[in-house]
């Protein structure tokens, strides 16, 4: 038996333009993955029209600083994450900024700070269909450089912002000590489960992809620590649609 998941090569059966045959997006568009989020951004922007492509994904495009734009809160995890992103790209998304939480791996984060991840290491499931296993995901370096550019204007100084690697992983009850510690060793400073899959799809259908991250937990203590919840994290994460939608507004 093959140790990886082997990737097809014939046309697939089911296609993304099936759910989307009569919709169209702007082509910028943004997901996030919280109802903070979600209830940050329905705050900051305009003319909200509804839509839905399938049940339990929030979808609406909208208005931000006179750019016309789509919101997507999917539900967590990479295949529904990316099933979004799918849909998107084919009812016409060409760039697009995703905003998530992730637990930091390295002691230099904390609860409220931000990562703008530059690569991934691949440890959930569906990105394996996409690219062989010896792909390294990236963002879009111009859409990182935005995000940093806009991340420091909104944040001044008040929390830290760092690139860097991120792992994702569908087993959140696998986060054992020994594999934190591996990871951590690779480079990778916070761990998430979406954002390799999101750029792997990205990168696969030739669309421009980053993602700003704010930790919501760290694992690098003795026990774990959360923020969920928590006045700090809530009024981070809504710092954080500031800069997604200013990056948006930017692009």
């Amino acid at each position: 038996m093959d140790r990886f998941i082997s990737l097809g090569r014939d046309e697939p059966l089911v296609t993304p333009n099936m759910f989307t045959k009569e919709r169209s997006v702007p082509d910028k568009g943004l997901i996030i993955f919280t109802d903070v989020m979600l209830k940050a951004v329905r705050k900051k922007v305009g003319d909200i029209r509804e839509f839905r492509w399938i049940p339990g994904h929030t979808a609406f495009t909208c208005s931000y600083k006179g750019r016309e734009i789509f919101v997507l809160k999917p539900y967590f995890g990479a295949p529904a994450t990316t099933i979004a992103l799918e849909l998107a790209v084919a009812a016409g998304g060409r760039k697009i900024v995703g905003y998530g939480e992730a637990g930091a791996l390295s002691e230099e984060l904390r609860i409220g700070d931000y990562v703008v991840p530059t690569w991934g290491v691949r440890e959930e499931g569906t990105s394996y269909h996409y690219m062989p296993p010896e792909y390294i995901p990236k963002p879009n370096m111009e859409i990182v450089n935005v995000i940093l550019e806009n991340a420091d204007e909104a944040i001044n100084g008040d929390r830290r912002i760092i690139k860097g690697g991120i792992w994702s992983t569908d087993a959140i009850f696998r986060e054992t000590r020994d594999k934190v510690r591996a990871m951590k060793d690779k480079g990778a400073v916070c761990v998430d489960m979406e954002a390799t899959a999101l750029m792997t799809v990205a990168h696969y259908r030739g669309i421009e992809f980053g993602m700003l991250i704010v930790i919501s937990d760290e694992l690098y203590h003795e026990e774990w620590r959360t923020g969920w919840g928590s006045k700090e994290l809530e009024y981070y994460e809504e710092k954080g649609v500031d800069i997604v939608l200013n990056t948006l507004a930017s692009l």
